[in-house]
């Protein structure tokens, strides 16, 4: 057992940026294409988006394609493995998106309940079936457990990573009973609220006019959001600077700031 002394006062923090951060915006905010823009940052493409933008990525979804797999966890295993062996100089990893790796990872969720005794004959003849139509939601365990199993293996990979997510719009009722648009991820209930609650800081990002926003404020529309770092908490942060179609600056220090 390794000796360690109790604090008789305030210890220090360790760290000022978010060791994780999940960014969810509505389809062509521009996400993406500002991932390209941070430096050293890994885009790991699990939906083919990246196709129109020059940035350090991998189209794992088309390799696995030309390797004649299904699915591109297998490929996403090869890349790990690279980052580790070639000891690559990748200082941040963005999963584009959380809602498409959600997807790939049932794969895994249902060969992980067949790998166990009470699961063994499940789907036995390959018709298809998914774990999430396991009665009384049983399913959705394993889709939890293969979701962050794969999440976890990339965190021991890289130094700090970004969790890219879509927008999914829900109505809700307010405190004086009206019913508005409110802006959430798209992911499945528990994953979400797990994946946001390991997260250090959690933004929504959209546009304003000529400036992208990342917004770290929570209100009514944008419960989901809010941050640990002090300064993310509660604030909006330009992001971006555009000038018509062009981007003229990228302001990612605002965010890593150590």
């Amino acid at each position: 057992m390794s000796d360690f002394i109790l604090p008789t006062e305030k210890v220090a923090a360790i760290r000022k940026s978010p060791k994780s951060l999940l960014i969810y915006a509505p389809p062509k905010a521009g996400k993406t294409t500002l991932l390209s823009y941070l430096d050293k940052c890994l885009i790991l493409d699990f939906e083919q988006g990246t196709d129109l933008i020059d940035a350090l990525k991998v189209d794992l979804v088309g390799i696995a394609a030309e390797q004649g797999l299904d699915n591109p966890l297998p490929v996403l295993n090869q890349v790990l493995q690279k980052v580790k062996s070639e000891n690559a100089d990748y200082d941040y990893c963005a999963i584009d998106t959380v809602t498409a790796l959600e997807e790939h990872a049932l794969v895994y969720a249902k060969a992980m309940y067949q790998a166990t005794p009470i699961g063994k004959n499940f789907d036995k003849h390959n018709e298809g079936k998914l774990v999430t139509e396991l009665p009384n939601g049983a399913g959705y365990y394993w889709l939890r457990l293969a979701f962050f199993k794969i999440c976890s293996g990339i965190e021991k990979v890289f130094p700090k990573v970004i969790y890219v997510g879509h927008l999914r719009e829900k109505l809700i009722e307010t405190k004086d009973g009206k019913e508005i648009s409110a802006n959430d991820i798209d992911l499945t209930g528990k994953i979400k609220s797990i994946l946001a609650s390991k997260c250090d800081a959690i933004g929504f990002l959209y546009r304003d006019k000529e400036n992208t926003m990342l917004n770290f404020k929570s209100d009514e529309k944008n419960a989901a959001v809010g941050a640990r770092c002090e300064h993310l908490r509660g604030e909006e942060i330009i992001l971006a600077v555009s000038e018509g179609a062009k981007i003229k600056s990228v302001h990612w220090d605002r965010i890593y700031v150590d």
